[in-house]
C-alpha cells in the first residue's frame, strides 16, 4: 500500500516541475532527534500531494525505525488544543461502525524541541494520502455518499461540531475511515442538530461536492439528517 501511495505522489505538482518525491529515512537515537534533523533543512519536506503545497515548510515526512511519520510544526496552544480535542473525539467515536466503515480517530503526539526558543510539533504515524487525492487522481472514494452523511449524523448525535470533517482531513484505509484535525471542533456532549450551522453547511457542501454531486449532498443533509436549508 505504501508503494501505491508513493507512486500516486510521483504524479503530483512537484513531479511536473521536476522535483522527485521519496520518503527518506532518518537515523538518530530518538524520534525527537529525528524531528530536529528533519526541520534543519528542506530534505524532508512534503512534496507528494496533488493539491497541497506547503509554502511555509510546516510539515515534514520521514521514516524513523521503519515507521513513516508526518510532523506538523505549530504553537504550544494549538498543539495542546489539537491533542485534547483529538482525545475527546477518540473517546466518543473511535471504533464506531458507520455502514460498512469503522471510524478511527488519530490522536497526535506533542513533542517539544528546546533550544534558544522552544518549538512545538504534532506527530502522527503516516497513514497515506488524504481523500482530496481522489479528485486529482480521478479515482472514486471508498466511502459512499450515505456513509459520508452517516458520519455527519454520528458527529451531531454525539454533540460534536467538527467543521474539519472534510476530504482533506480524512484517510481511507480498507474499511477504516481515519479522521484528523480536531483543533476547531466543539463538544457539547448531547445531540444537537442545530450545530450544523450555515458556515459548516456551506463549507461541507463546497468541499464534498468535489467527490459527490452537490444536489445529492444537499438533499441528503435535508432528508437523511434533517438539516434545514438556509
Amino acid at each position: 500500500e505504501l508503494m501505491y501511495i508513493i507512486h500516486s505522489m510521483k504524479d503530483s505538482f512537484w513531479s511536473a516541475v521536476g522535483i522527485t518525491f521519496n520518503i527518506k529515512s532518518i537515523k538518530t537515537e530518538t524520534l525527537t532527534d529525528a524531528i530536529a534533523k528533519a526541520y534543519s533543512g528542506n530534505e524532508y519536506c512534503v512534496y507528494g500531494s496533488h493539491w497541497f503545497i506547503d509554502v511555509k515548510s510546516k510539515f515534514k515526512l520521514f521514516r524513523f525505525n521503519d515507521i513513516v511519520y508526518l510532523v506538523k510544526e505549530t504553537n504550544n496552544k494549538k498543539a495542546d488544543l489539537e491533542v485534547a480535542n483529538s482525545q475527546k473525539a477518540y473517546d466518543a467515536l473511535n471504533g464506531k461502525i458507520v455502514g460498512t466503515k469503522t471510524i478511527g480517530i488519530v490522536v497526535p503526539k506533542k513533542i517539544t524541541l528546546s533550544s534558544d526558543k522552544e518549538r512545538y510539533f504534532l506527530v502522527t504515524e503516516y497513514l497515506g494520502s488524504d481523500m482530496n487525492e481522489n479528485v486529482y487522481a480521478d479515482t472514486a472514494p471508498l466511502i459512499s455518499l450515505r456513509d459520508c452523511l452517516s458520519i455527519v449524523m454520528l458527529l451531531l448525535e454525539n454533540g460534536i461540531a467538527h467543521r474539519g470533517y472534510l476530504p482533506r482531513n480524512i484517510v481511507e484505509e480498507k474499511n477504516t475511515i481515519f479522521l484528523f484535525d480536531w483543533e476547531d471542533a466543539s463538544f457539547t456532549g448531547s445531540p444537537v442538530i442545530d450545530m450544523f450551522e450555515h458556515l459548516w453547511r456551506t463549507n461541507f457542501l463546497l468541499n464534498w461536492s468535489y467527490l459527490f454531486d452537490y444536489n445529492d449532498l444537499d438533499e441528503g443533509l435535508r432528508k437523511f439528517i434533517g438539516v434545514k436549508s438556509p
